[in-house]
């Protein structure tokens, strides 16, 4: 028993979302340096879906189920494999609906598909019942389980304790009910005995208390955030040391007006000079939500240089190539890489061989690049025959190494974390050897990559900005000194219902998203969570066009303040002064031939 924090040592601390996770790691650590402590224990601090993995991992070792349990995202090669058999051939988002049904159904502890009613069945939720049953028998031959059939078996092996299972477990942040599987989890931790301590509020947490937001209408979207980035700015200059949230419910749709917008407001000059500069104004401010993984520039250039043939390479597909500043020596051959550039756009038809490209090259002076592309040649000439994930990455991985890609210029931290993200990637691609069907071709396995390359997002660790944007699921349970919520408009609260096309309409009365009443209810506890998370409070919405207005949410029943637009003055940048050299020799112009 830790006598300080009062709790046993072997205790786990969950949490809904990784944020929260790493916030409440952050606050532990802060509160045993207050203490004088100079060295505790790590406590174990993990999201709910971090422990699953545990737990998986933990099975595989004592043997507790039988098969090797796989993530969701090796499961969509079992998932391909029972859909390719019927129209659907190569359509990956039939892929994606299927997997979400099947999570939908494991969530909710829904009825298994082979146990529906056939009188409740659409067509849809009849091919669905089929593919489920292929899936399952697919699973079974590879000796494979899925993580979700893994995680609805798991309340009983929690029951008989055939897990590793910790003394005590403390929640910290849940503002919504938990899902019936979470739920259900929880009580099979009971029933085993584990602990379940009362916070007492002796740790330090003031509890949180729910304050009333001052709720401004705006004229447009844009209009909303610049409102709230030059709030956020303006009260960050008033208090340094402020935690400053701003909640856009819609961040995934909007996450590019967002990181425009605050970036206009919060580096005027660096925005528009050049966005991309490390030292550029938003260290700041920190959007938790990225974009695909596959949109940023470094992994953009890794999947076109692996698409290229070794004898031909469109023009456009060439001029990427010399442009990429992750390729061998870049920083010294950029002058020369452009000149070669600059020359094959005037004689060079659409499509030009690799030994053309590299002797333009030599010619220009960039010889490394020359010679990197000789040797990639070679290299990916030889790489023609089907194989296996494991295999295909590893001739990735030579391919572009030949290339010296990651060998240009420096990475700045951002660049690194996103390098770092693609090879996480390629391990997980590698990992898949069991689970495909067989050997893969080149343009297969670089489809399936591109796949998960486009389904997986990445943000690049927060460095202890002020200022968070978060969406709502990351927001509920985090505590600021002041917050902004966005978006309140009654379109968006309540949502509309969304009822899942391949599960019976019947089945899905218990999913509060399914249903009009659950949308609500949803609604409510997510608002009434929304207003805990900070003392100081802001609301806007967008009024929207005269064809399509929008009105206040009804939720909160308040009368909002229609905000005053005003167009701020230019930020006065001082230019420097550059005394003129008259001294210098004229500037000797040479003519592209």
């Amino acid at each position: 028993m830790d006598a300080r924090a009062g709790q046993p040592l072997n205790t786990l601390t969950l949490t809904p979302t990784s944020r929260l996770a790493r916030a409440e790691r952050q606050r532990l650590a802060a509160e045993a340096a207050a203490r004088g402590d100079t060295a505790w224990r790590t406590p174990s601090v993990l999201s709910i879906a971090a422990w699953l993995g545990t737990l998986r991992d933990d099975a595989l070792l004592v043997g507790a189920v039988d098969g090797v349990v796989i993530t969701d995202d090796a499961a969509r090669e079992l998932w391909r494999e029972a859909i390719d058999s019927e129209v659907f051939i190569g359509e990956p988002r039939v892929v994606e609906l299927a997997q979400r049904a099947w999570r939908t159904v494991h969530e909710h502890r829904l009825d298994r598909p082979e146990d529906w009613p056939e009188v409740l069945l659409s067509e849809d939720s009849r091919a669905f019942q089929r593919w489920a049953r292929r899936f399952r028998s697919i699973a079974r031959e590879r000796g494979v389980v899925d993580e979700w059939t893994f995680a609805a078996a798991l309340p009983d092996l929690i029951r008989r304790r055939a897990l590793p299972l910790p003394d005590a477990v403390r929640q910290v942040g849940f503002e919504l009910e938990a899902a019936p599987l979470v739920r259900a989890l929880f009580d099979a931790l009971a029933e085993a005995g584990v602990a379940f301590p009362e916070e007492d509020g002796d740790d330090g947490i003031e509890p949180p208390r729910s304050a009333t937001p001052t709720i401004r209408s705006h004229a447009d979207d844009d209009g909303e955030l610049r409102a709230a980035a030059a709030w956020a700015r303006s009260r960050l200059a008033e208090q340094p040391k402020a935690r400053i949230g701003i909640v856009v419910p819609d961040l995934a749709a909007r996450l590019g007006s967002v990181e425009r917008i605050f970036s206009a407001v919060f580096d005027p000059p660096g925005f528009a000079l050049d966005d991309s500069r490390e030292d550029r104004g938003d260290a700041a401010w920190h959007v938790s939500m990225g974009p695909a993984l596959a949109d940023w520039p470094l992994v953009a250039d890794a999947l076109l240089l692996l698409g290229l043939g070794p004898n031909r390479v469109e023009q456009p597909r060439a001029g990427r190539l010399l442009r990429s500043p992750w390729l061998v020596d870049y920083d010294l051959e950029q002058r020369a890489r452009a000149e070669a550039e600059a020359r094959l756009m005037q004689w060079a038809p659409y499509a030009l061989t690799v030994n053309e490209l590299a002797f333009e090259l030599k010619a220009a002076g960039a010889t490394r690049l020359a010679e990197a592309l000789e040797r990639w040649r070679s290299t990916t000439i030889a790489h023609r025959d089907a194989a296996w994930p494991s295999t295909w990455t590893e001739r990735f991985q030579t391919e572009l190494s030949a290339l010296g890609f990651g060998r240009g210029r420096p990475l700045n931290s951002r660049e690194f974390q996103v390098l770092r993200r693609w090879h996480d990637l390629l391990e997980a691609f590698a990992a898949l050897d069991g689970t495909v069907a067989g050997p893969l071709s080149r343009p297969q396995a670089l489809l399936r990559l591109a796949e998960r390359a486009r389904s997986v997002t990445f943000r690049e660790a927060d460095p202890g900005s002020a200022i968070e944007i978060l969406g709502v699921q990351e927001a509920l349970g985090a505590r600021f000194d002041a917050a902004w919520l966005t978006t309140l408009d009654r379109d968006a609260w309540p949502a509309a219902a969304r009822r899942d096309p391949l599960i019976p309409g019947p089945l899905q009365q218990a999913v509060p998203s399914s249903t009009a009443d659950g949308c609500r209810a949803r609604a409510v506890e997510e608002l009434a969570g929304l207003c805990r998370i900070a003392p100081e409070l802001h609301g806007s919405f967008a009024r929207g066009d005269d064809e399509i207005p929008r009105r206040c949410t009804p939720l909160l029943d308040i009368e909002p303040i229609v905000a005053t637009e005003t167009t701020e003055p230019p930020v006065r940048v001082e230019l420097e002064i550059v005394a003129e050299d008259r001294t210098a020799p004229a500037l000797v112009r040479h003519e592209v031939e």
